[in-house]
């Protein structure tokens, strides 16, 4: 029993810095709303709805709204803020990125000290929905199985390989990610 002890404090003893390195070196960041990048440890907060949480390397707890950072990365995957919503990034490319709602901060209230006065403005749309940002563009545009047809086939306009993909039901809905790749390509 006293070989396993004295031999996790030897592995203690000897790599200290084992774990500190592996938050260190985390792909996790926030880009604050000055453009500024800090690395840290990200957490979406399931008891705060539609807030993130961030631990700084120094440990310094803090809690973002979406209104508060520009954009994140969490686990090697880029999340957006826009119009106070949490955006996941699903599909990049130089003609289009293509991203998923994650939070919806739509029923949270406006208060005027302790009366309502409003609610929080988002985008149109509830959480899991597609949304396609153009590269030409600065606004995200809300994809649905009902506008699906129509849109692609305004933005595929010189690809009539695509179109007649999109327009027969060869690619549909489901395959949003696929359109927005082969639209990338």
């Amino acid at each position: 029993m006293r070989q396993p002890i004295k031999l996790m404090f030897l592995l203690i003893y000897f790599f200290p810095n084992q774990t500190t390195a592996q938050t260190t070196s985390s792909r996790d960041h926030i880009v604050t709303t000055g453009n500024e990048k800090v690395k840290g440890v990200v957490k979406l907060s399931a008891g705060e709805k539609g807030k993130l949480v961030f631990l700084s390397p120094e440990n310094k707890r803090k809690v973002y709204t979406p209104s508060g950072i520009k954009s994140f990365g969490m686990d090697s995957t880029n999340y957006i803020s826009y119009c106070n919503d949490f955006y996941e990034e699903v599909s990049a490319g130089l003609k289009a990125k293509l991203y998923k709602k994650i939070t919806d901060y739509s029923s949270e209230k406006i208060y005027n000290g302790i009366e309502v006065v409003g609610f929080v403005k988002t985008m149109e749309g509830k959480r899991g929905d597609f949304y396609l940002l153009p590269a030409a563009t600065t606004q995200l545009d809300l994809i649905t199985k009902k506008n699906f047809k129509d849109y692609f086939s305004k933005l595929l306009n010189t690809n009539d390989s695509l179109i007649s993909q999109v327009k027969n039901g060869n690619l549909e809905y489901n395959q949003i990610k696929k359109v927005v790749e082969f639209y990338n390509d």
